[in-house]
This record gives structure tokens, C-alpha cells and sequence, in this order.
């Protein structure tokens, strides 16, 4: 076996740009940010350098219509001027175009699949990919949410049904974007040779892409049906400990029995504390224990290609932190333990493996009955705790409940404020300032969340819009059992302790968070 790491970055993917928005989130400095620290940490230099290419239009045509392939190769072309680029992303769901949009598409996707398939023919243990624009959202048809071309499934696609000689069947997909991945998924949906696993915000099919697509039941069609895993967290806030359970108590059995001759990673780094867009709490010690996981996995062959991630600091330590354990490096912080596991991210791996239960035998309920230990580094609080926000006060305003409110529905754009309202073809939402307050006792009393109290966190909430806005769930699971994710009109307070969840200790979980700087 080669070089033990290869990674590929060209700054030509910095060529894309949004011209009318130079503060957009999916920006070039993201990839240049994470080339750089790579560099001071002395990371590139200890692995093997992998030219770019472009993407051919028979690799693209494994996942996307001709149609599609042309659309985004045009947009290069000297026809069209900047307002005529411009016009042309309006068609599309959040996306920008320029003339180096081209390029860089062509080379983000055609980077993923010269990387992986040189680790698939052994050239090398692993490889990581700093590439953009990113993939997930992008369908077979259409561009979305930043994404031009699907990266990770045409190099999926490619190499479970490409070149036998290279004898690789079976690709796992694991996608830890902070959004779920709505063209993988559905790319993916009848077909057993690819798994694909999500962990991402779903809030109730609030969360951007805004469908059910991401929920939990959504778990394969046809001849792929039980290939498709979605974990759905229910709001923001999530950190370590909530997705490393899941990865110990639903992906890795899954995966062990799948047996994956390869593994990709849609590596977005939106989950990350600090990202101005995903709102979870995962650190960069978090991301090195989940890629560790994986390497367990089709004998090391992981590949890492960039996806989602917009604060510039906490996608570079993320991605230096998957490196190390790439290249077998231990971490020198711990896992997080500001972020407790909470019961009802227990509850929502079960709700998880009972939709799973038909088709993998180590998601039954004899296996699930088995789950009265924990891994030591899990520490379970149940949930009148709350899972730290990034509020800097114990004490919450209206409007700092609004605004936690407001989250789930962030990524909608709506048209009218009055009655019911409706949503716009761009899938965005704005408020206008002197709209707001109308606009929170519309809110407010569509949810039936009447009662509004500035009071700090106890060991029971005062109100459900309390528990809500600060992540709290309260599940009477000793009298009935609530479908996961729990609906917000379904909170109830002063829920009793769920018997069947092991409490290692008690902890009073301080509500405030600083995101780093």
C-alpha cells in the first residue's frame, strides 16, 4: 500500500464566488482556511498530494440528467453576462452562479472521484477532499442549496456499478452535514449497493431542505429498502455526546453488518460549535472520534469530502481534526462533556431502530434490550436538563424566545405576515423589523405557547416555550410512548425520568454558551 493519506485541493474551486454577496456564507475562504491551517499544523506535507481533475460528463451522467450537465457547464460560456448569471441561479433553490462556477464544480466532483477511486485500487489508506462547491442538496436535475454537481454520489455511484476489476460492491455514505442530504438520498433510494446515513436537523421538516424527506420512516424504496438511515434531531444544540451515541448505537451496527468495501463522507462541518447556520455544539475533539469510528470500517478505505460549514475557525479545526485520525494521530482534547446526552436522544435511537428493526438484525429489540451501559464517556442527564444554547444570558427576553422559536423555521421565506402566510419558491424566510411583534403573537398563537416568562432554567420548566427555546424535551415515556421527534404542541412538562434510560450521574447543566470566537 502507497502513501497513507492523499488529499486534494486546488484553488481554482475558489473561483466560484458570489459577485452580488461577497459575505454569502459558501464562500471561497473556506477551503483556503482549512488548506492553510492543514499547512501550519504540518498535515499537508505528511500526505500525498492528489492533482485535481475535472469531472468528466460520463461520470456526471452516473448521477444527473444531460440536461442538468449542460445547464451547469453553460454557465461559463461568454454569452451570458454577469445579470444574466444572476438571473439564471434565481431559477434555483439558494444558489449563486458566476463565471468560475464551472470550473469549480467540474473539478469539485471530478477531485472526489479521482480520489476515490485511487484509495479503492490501494494507492492509499484513506484521502480527504477540500473541495467546493459542496454536493449533498444537488439532484439529479437541479441545483440546490450551494450544491452544483453531487460529488460524493458520483464517485459513490461510479464505484459500486463501475469498473469490476476494482471489486468493490458495496459504498456507505456517511453524511454528518448539519442538513440532510435530499439528492443523495434520493439518487440513492432503490439501491442496496449503497448505504446512505444522515444525522442532521430535521425540526419537524422545518430545517432546510424543509421536507419530510429527512425523517426518520424515510428508509428506502424498492430493492433498497432499509438502505437509507436517517437520524433526525428534532432542534438545535446537539453536540459530542448525543452523536457519537448514535453513531455506537446505530450506525456502526448497521455498517458492521453492511460490510462497506469503501466509505464516503459528505463532510460538512455545519454541525460544529460556532457555525452561524446549524446551530449544533459537535468540537473538533467530536469529529476525530467519529472519523475514528469509521476507520474500523472496509479496512481504513475512508474518504472525507468537504461539504457544509460556514465559520471559518470551526471548519478548519474540525477538518485538521479528521486528519489526525486519518493519519492514526490521537487528539489532544477530550470529547465534550458541556453538551450531556440526553434522554431524549435515547429515545430518539430507539425510535430510529425500531423503523430499522425489518432489516438489520443487530437493530432488534433483543440487541436494543441489551443497552443498559453506556460507554464511559457518556454522561446521561435526563431531560429537564437542557442542551446549552448559544444564548449568553440565563435569562430569556421574548424576543430571545422568538428568535429560538424563529430557528426552526429560519430557512422560509414568507410572502404574507398575515393569516397563515405561504411559502416562496426560494425556500427562504425574512422578517421585516416593524413585522416582528404581530409576527411573534401569530407565532405564538399558532403553537398554543400563550404564556411567555423570563424565568432562568430549573430543574423543571416553567413553561413548554422555555423547555423548547433552550432544547428541552419533556417526554412522559412511564405512561405513553411519544413518536420522535417530538412535535412542540406534544411537549408537556414535569415528565417523569424514563426508567429504561441509564443515569450515570446528575448534573445541573449551566444554560449559558459562548460560541468561540
Amino acid at each position: 500500500m502507497g502513501p497513507e493519506v492523499g488529499l486534494v485541493y486546488d484553488e481554482r474551486m475558489c473561483d466560484h464566488a458570489n459577485l452580488e454577496d461577497p459575505l454569502h456564507p459558501e464562500k471561497p475562504d473556506r477551503i483556503t482556511a482549512i488548506f492553510e491551517l492543514l499547512q501550519c499544523a504540518g498535515i499537508v506535507d505528511r500526505c500525498k498530494r492528489v492533482s485535481a481533475r475535472e469531472a468528466t460528463d460520463a461520470e456526471l451522467a452516473s448521477v444527473h440528467t444531460p440536461k442538468h450537465i449542460a445547464a451547469m457547464r453553460a454557465i461559463a460560456k461568454q454569452a451570458y453576462d454577469r445579470e444574466e448569471r444572476i438571473n439564471l441561479a434565481r431559477r434555483y433553490n439558494s444558489i449563486y452562479f458566476n463565471k468560475g462556477s464551472s470550473l469549480s464544480a467540474l473539478l469539485a466532483a471530478g477531485s472526489v472521484v479521482e480520489l476515490a477511486t485511487r484509495v479503492t485500487k490501494g494507492e492509499f489508506r484513506s484521502g480527504a477532499a477540500v473541495v467546493r462547491p459542496p454536493g449533498h442538496h444537488a439532484e439529479s436535475d437541479a441545483a440546490m442549496g450551494f450544491c452544483l454537481f453531487n460529488n460524493v454520489a458520483v464517485a459513490a455511484h461510479i464505484l459500486a456499478h463501475g469498473e469490476p476489476s476494482l471489486g468493490l460492491k458495496k459504498v456507505l455514505i456517511v453524511d454528518w452535514d448539519v442538513h440532510h442530504g435530499n439528492g443523495t438520498q434520493h439518487m440513492f433510494w432503490q439501491d442496496p449497493q449503497v448505504l446512505y446515513f444522515s444525522v442532521h436537523r430535521y425540526d419537524d421538516g422545518f430545517f432546510y431542505p424543509g421536507s419530510e424527506d429527512g425523517d426518520l420512516d424515510k428508509v428506502g424504496g424498492g430493492a433498497g429498502l432499509g438502505y437509507n438511515v436517517n437520524v433526525p434531531w428534532p432542534r438545535k444544540g446537539y453536540g459530542d455526546q448525543d452523536y457519537l451515541a448514535v453513531f455506537d448505537f446505530v450506525l456502526m451496527p448497521i455498517a458492521h453488518e453492511f460490510q462497506p468495501d469503501l466509505v464516503l463522507v459528505s463532510g460538512g462541518f455545519d454541525s460544529a460549535r460556532g457555525d452561524p447556520l446549524g446551530g449544533c455544539q459537535l468540537t473538533p475533539a467530536g469529529y476525530h472520534r467519529m472519523t475514528q469510528r469509521l476507520m474500523e470500517l472496509a479496512g481504513g478505505r475512508v474518504v472525507l469530502a468537504l461539504e457544509g460549514g460556514y465559520n471559518l475557525k470551526s471548519i478548519s479545526e474540525s477538518y485538521l481534526a479528521c486528519m489526525k485520525a486519518l493519519l492514526g494521530e490521537a487528539y489532544e482534547e477530550n470529547v465534550s462533556t458541556e453538551n450531556n446526552l440526553l434522554a431524549s436522544t435515547w429515545s430518539l435511537i430507539k425510535e430510529v431502530r425500531k423503523h430499522l428493526r425489518p432489516f438489520w438484525p443487530s437493530m432488534s429489540k433483543e440487541e436494543e434490550d441489551d443497552l443498559d451501559r453506556v460507554p464511559e464517556y457518556f454522561v446521561v442527564h435526563d431531560d429537564t436538563g437542557v442542551i446549552s444554547s448559544s444564548s449568553e444570558s440565563e435569562h430569556e427576553s421574548e424576543g430571545d424566545v422568538f428568535e429560538d422559536l424563529a430557528d426552526s423555521f429560519s430557512d422560509f421565506q414568507v410572502e404574507e405576515i398575515s393569516g397563515d402566510g405561504h411559502f416562496e419558491d426560494e425556500g427562504m424566510w425574512s422578517v421585516e423589523e416593524e413585522t416582528r411583534t404581530p409576527l411573534i403573537e401569530d407565532l405564538i398563537t399558532h403553537l398554543h405557547l400563550n404564556e411567555m416568562k423570563e424565568t432562568p432554567v430549573v430543574e423543571e420548566p416553567s413553561t413548554p416555550v422555555q423547555a423548547e427555546s433552550e432544547g428541552a424535551v419533556n417526554q412522559d415515556e412511564a405512561d405513553q410512548e411519544l413518536p420522535v421527534p417530538v412535535r412542540i404542541e406534544e411537549v408537556k412538562s414535569g415528565a417523569k425520568q424514563d426508567p429504561s434510560v441509564p443515569v450515570i450521574e446528575e448534573l445541573n447543566i449551566d444554560s449559558k454558551h459562548t460560541d468561540p470566537k
